[in-house]
């Protein structure tokens, strides 16, 4: 309540809220000096007196001043607080308006209530003349009918996941074809956006890495997308989810899966045209089948690009927290860089066990709490042993770890220009399986020599001169 006060020295102010509150004075001239000012919301206040002249030229600006009953465009239309006329106006508004609520009230209570009958959990799908037109250009996506996909899944009747565009529900095609169908939120506030997004960008590419899309269902005002079920679940499941105890995830294993997703993410980032951007790359988008191939999925904050080696996309921020590159939040220019970082952080969690951001631990950041050890390293492996996940015990390949630790940590460097490219993260990883499997070569010839030259001396691992204090000291 009261004036406005003074924001003028907020000059890269874009989008100012007051509405719906008990403001009065005049609109004051500061706010044409406001030039990033794209947005300006007063309606339902007291102002009053004349609107600056320049914010009503300004077309770039969004201005709503409805509900200001003493606010005017030209002097002589003011209307004084005291007037009767005003008087008048102001209680014919407010009965006006709440005859228009309760009509509003009683249209949202009987389309809520038609909707209960229509499926359950929630689930029914927004749609629009665009999002019909779009997702119907799909022409290599199968259309399903909503009897077919309620056949399929049992009326929705085995919820296996939610996310923010709505639920997911497993089913099975009458040919016996396991399936996923995705289905739009009435509640979901960008799942129609990102649904048509999948639908565009998964009709333009087909890899053995990447989850696929069988079709949609854009039918009686319900949308949905169908996809392969994955019946491993997700990376993130095997690493410290549900699936975690489970199913032993060794080290090989971690190396492969991460392999297949970096090779579907290079085939966005090389062999698509134009280059797609993931946006969204982290353990739970890895979906694993029942021979634990992973598969890159959820391609709802995808976004294309064009070829050269310095294009990027300018576009607003969106991500997962922990896996966000520092450099696209600040300056909002997506590149394929920004991928190379979120994979980082997954090469970090198949190292070490844990979540990107972890509230239980002392450091909270994975990233932060990595780096020393892998910059320290050098011949000391006994450094690297601190940070590996303890549910691997010793059934690793420390020269392979560390490789991939390495490269891990190039990903997730501040400046975009000193990270690798995902093909490089490739090469790099199938060095790591190839020194797991000479590790295994070399193991397998030992314990034969040690058979036919009966005992013989084990060699002594030299660690450096700082060996003991490390070892004193626990490490």
């Amino acid at each position: 309540m009261g004036p406005l006060p003074n924001f003028s020295s907020l000059t890269m102010l874009e989008r100012l809220y007051l509405q719906n509150n008990s403001l009065n004075g005049s609109v004051p001239d500061w706010l044409s000096g406001l030039k990033n000012l794209k947005e300006l919301f007063i309606q339902n206040n007291n102002f009053s007196g004349v609107i600056p002249a320049q914010l009503l030229l300004n077309r770039s600006l969004k201005l709503i001043r409805s509900g200001n009953p003493y606010l005017c465009v030209h002097k002589g239309d003011c209307i004084l607080p005291n007037s009767n006329k005003n008087k008048k106006r102001v209680i014919l508004g407010i009965t006006l308006g709440g005859i228009l609520i309760i009509a509003v009230a009683l249209i949202v209570g009987i389309f809520v209530h038609r909707k209960k009958f229509r499926r359950k959990d929630g689930v029914a799908a927004k749609s629009s003349e665009y999002s019909m037109t779009m997702v119907l250009k799909a022409a290599k996506s199968r259309a399903f009918t909503l009897d077919e996909v309620k056949v399929a899944t049992e009326d929705f009747s085995k919820k296996i996941g939610q996310g923010g565009f709505g639920s997911v529900f497993f089913g099975k095609l009458p040919e016996g074809k396991e399936i996923a169908v995705k289905v739009l939120s009435l509640f979901s506030k960008q799942g129609a956006q990102e649904f048509l997004n999948e639908v565009d960008l998964l009709s333009r590419v087909n890899h053995k890495n990447l989850v696929s899309l069988l079709g949609y269902c854009n039918e009686s005002r319900e949308l949905m997308l169908v996809y392969e079920h994955m019946s491993g679940g997700s990376l993130k499941d095997h690493l410290y989810g549900f699936s975690a105890g489970l199913t032993e995830l060794n080290w090989k294993t971690r190396v492969k899966i991460v392999l297949d997703a970096a090779q579907g993410l290079e085939y966005l980032h090389q062999g698509c045209t134009p280059r797609i951007i993931h946006r969204d790359v982290k353990t739970a988008n890895i979906l694993l089948d029942s021979n634990m191939n992973g598969k890159l999925a959820d391609f709802g904050l995808s976004r294309m690009t064009m070829d050269g080696e310095d294009s990027h996309v300018t576009t607003t921020v969106k991500g997962t927290p922990g896996y966000l590159d520092p450099e696209y939040f600040n300056t909002r220019m997506l590149t394929d860089k920004s991928d190379a970082y979120s994979f980082g952080v997954v090469l970090l969690e198949i190292i070490c066990g844990r979540k990107p951001i972890d509230l239980r631990v002392e450091e909270v950041n994975l990233i932060r709490w990595v780096t020393p050890y892998v910059e320290r390293t050098g011949n000391c492996p006994c450094i690297m042993a601190e940070i590996i996940d303890k549910r691997l015990e010793a059934n690793y390949c420390m020269e392979s770890v560390t490789r991939v630790a390495k490269v891990a940590i190039r990903c997730v460097r501040a400046e975009t220009s000193s990270r690798p490219s995902v093909s490089e993260v490739v090469a790099e990883l199938k060095e790591a399986i190839k020194l797991l499997e000479d590790d295994a070569s070399t193991s397998i010839s030992g314990d034969a020599g040690m058979e036919s030259n009966d005992l013989q001396a084990s060699p002594i691992m030299d660690w450096g001169d700082d060996s003991s204090n490390l070892l004193k000291e626990g490490r």
